[in-house]
């Protein structure tokens, strides 16, 4: 077990010092929410637990949104932020922070601690951010970016070193999202003309950016699963038996095929996300106006209702990603339990 965890660990200094150097077809099988103004029940909600879940969402006392934290299963929610905008939170893969963006014009990434404390900005010079999102070791944040007047996708250390830019891309770039062995990013990209977002991967220094989607309409808010495997996303492509698009939830491999549509009713559902061990999805419905209903269904489609009536805009559910093997000449050593 010790040759085991010390494997891992030298596998994870190497990947820590490489950063800081340097289309499918679909298959098979969606009411609304107006937005609302429901004042946060001031609970404490205890810790740690099961699938501990973050968003944010206007509140009665404000224009501005706020994030939010709760569980699955639970009506209770306690308010973490206050003021100005707050928008996109995001669990640290150990659950002790969380990562957003604040502010309507100039929008900067802050980290909080899971009960609102601790709040600092992350540094990232004249590049304003929105979207941020944790790698598995906690170390590295990536974004989206705007520079000027291009949204791409950035990394960046928590304590702002290590900054650049990953997909330097002449449309915009949005939603990233960290594979769980860190070495890539999925993130929705903008062709440019009308609706037409696609769904792309991108190694970390930059290089390999291949497309995974290609609909001529909107594919994004990729996630990638757990184990690696697979990406669920939302889609706006035409459903035939409506005859009209609407934004649904697909899940594909992570070449991007096998894409298969697990979401079918009127009104839009949109921003999935893991559940924490990877055996559901949650996803938001409604019209995404300020605060739609969180649903959960099985990570193959079945079993979908309804968690709550209101929640927000975005979620995000805690959860660490399962050990992917690590493979080294001569055979493969997975990582010790706990390790």
């Amino acid at each position: 077990m010790r040759s085991g965890i010390a494997s891992v660990a030298l596998v994870v200094a190497f990947l820590v010092f490489v950063l800081c150097v340097g289309s499918g077809q679909e298959k098979g099988p969606r009411e609304g929410a107006v937005r609302g103004e429901h004042p946060s029940a001031r609970v404490d909600l205890p810790e740690p637990g099961p699938n501990k879940i973050v968003y944010h969402r206007h509140v009665s006392d404000a224009e501005h949104t706020q994030a939010f934290r709760s569980r699955l299963g639970a009506t209770a929610e306690r308010q973490l932020t206050h003021g100005d905008a707050a928008e996109y939170p995001r669990w640290s893969r150990d659950g002790a922070q969380i990562a957003y963006s604040l502010g309507r014009e100039e929008h900067r990434i802050h980290i909080m601690r899971q009960d609102g404390s601790g709040d600092y900005e992350v540094p990232t010079g004249d590049v304003h951010g929105i979207q941020p999102a944790w790698r598995f070791d906690d170390m590295l944040l990536a974004f989206a970016g705007l520079s000027g007047t291009t949204w791409d996708i950035w990394i960046v250390r928590f304590d702002g070193m290590g900054r650049h830019n990953v997909t330097g891309s002449t449309g915009a770039d949005y939603h990233p999202d960290w594979s769980p062995d860190g070495k890539s990013i999925a993130y929705d990209h903008y062709e440019g003309t009308g609706r037409n977002y696609e769904i792309y991967k991108v190694h970390i220094d930059g290089w390999r950016q291949t497309r995974l989607t290609s609909n001529g309409t909107y594919d994004g808010m990729p996630r990638w699963s757990r184990d690696g495997t697979k990406i669920v996303f939302c889609s706006g492509r035409v459903v035939p038996a409506k005859g009209k698009p609407g934004l649904e939830i697909y899940v594909m491999n992570t070449d991007g095929s096998d894409q298969t549509r697990l979401t079918e009713r009127a009104g839009d559902d949109y921003c999935p996300c893991w559940s924490e061990d990877g055996s559901e999805i949650l996803w938001l419905h409604g019209d995404r106006r300020g605060s739609d209903e969180l649903w959960v269904m099985k990570a193959d489609g079945t079993d979908q209702r309804r968690d709550r009536e209101v929640l927000g805009t975005s979620v995000d559910c805690w959860g660490q990603p399962r050990p992917l093997p690590e493979i080294h000449p001569g055979g493969i050593i997975r990582p010790a339990p706990g390790g």
